[in-house]
């Protein structure tokens, strides 16, 4: 697998007259497991996306091994983006939902995804729209580990899981 270093130079993300994010530059080792945390609403999650190509940032640049991340097809492919999802309108079954990470992300692990399934005791043959939260956010990380992409980011995946998950 590929290792991905993340560097943003003098990054700047306004909505509107807000500042999200003014003026940060930071550098992401590869090969290593970053904790952001902060109070809400101090833009964790606007970094994330930026990081993730979701977003452009007003100002500044966020690169992954020295290439802009943003509208780059091969530096977005490195990176999974695992978040809350909503599901209510999710009205296929774990198996077909599974189909499209395994389609486009260059390292999915499908032997480790039918491990972390059966771990997590999801049932294949219900809809997702029927799961618990928990189960929900469970086939979030499962996405986000199977995926394997040099670069996988969990921004609050586990909302609803129990603690033996």
């Amino acid at each position: 697998m590929m290792e991905a270093h993340i560097k943003l130079d003098n990054v700047t993300l306004k909505f509107g007259k807000f500042e999200a994010l003014k003026d940060l530059s930071l550098s992401l080792e590869s090969n290593r497991i970053h904790g952001l945390i902060g109070r809400n609403g101090a833009g964790k999650t606007s970094l994330l996306s930026l990081i993730a190509a979701f977003r452009e940032t007003t100002e500044g640049q966020v690169f992954i091994d020295g290439e802009p991340v943003f509208e780059n097809a091969d530096k977005m492919l490195q990176v999974s983006f695992i978040y809350n999802k909503d599901y209510k309108e999710e009205y296929e079954k774990i198996p077909q939902y599974l189909e499209f990470p395994e389609y486009y992300r260059p390292n999915y692990d499908k032997e480790y995804a039918d491990y972390l399934l059966k771990r997590f005791k999801l049932p294949l043959d219900k809809p997702i729209s029927k799961l618990s939260k928990g189960m929900q956010s469970a086939l979030n990380a499962v996405i986000g580990l199977a995926s394997r992409s040099p670069i996988t980011i969990f921004d609050e995946a586990y909302v609803g899981m129990d603690a033996p998950a």
